[in-house]
């Protein structure tokens, strides 16, 4: 979510995905969106390498859902119906 917000406040967008890329490249919140996914990764496979599957599992799921909540907090936009039924089962 952060390479996104970084990505989003970015005041010109380049015209080719190189030039971009290259000016996310140079923008602290980029890296550090890669960090947290990195470390996010980490705890993840942690936490299935030391609990049980049907622990662990349910978490993971409702981590989706959070941050789904958490960027249309971020982003200042609503969370819209069609967005839900993956949670319904």
């Amino acid at each position: 979510m952060l390479q996104r917000k970084v990505a989003r406040e970015q005041a010109e967008p380049s015209s080719s995905g190189r030039a971009m890329m290259w000016d996310l490249a140079h923008k602290p919140g980029w890296w550090a969106g890669i960090a947290a996914i990195i470390v996010g990764f980490g705890l993840q496979a942690g936490a299935l390498a030391t609990g049980p599957l049907a622990l662990v599992q349910p978490v993971l799921v409702v981590e989706l859902a959070f941050t789904l909540l958490l960027a249309a907090a971020v982003f200042h936009t609503r969370v819209h119906r069609r967005e839900w039924p993956p949670w319904w089962g």
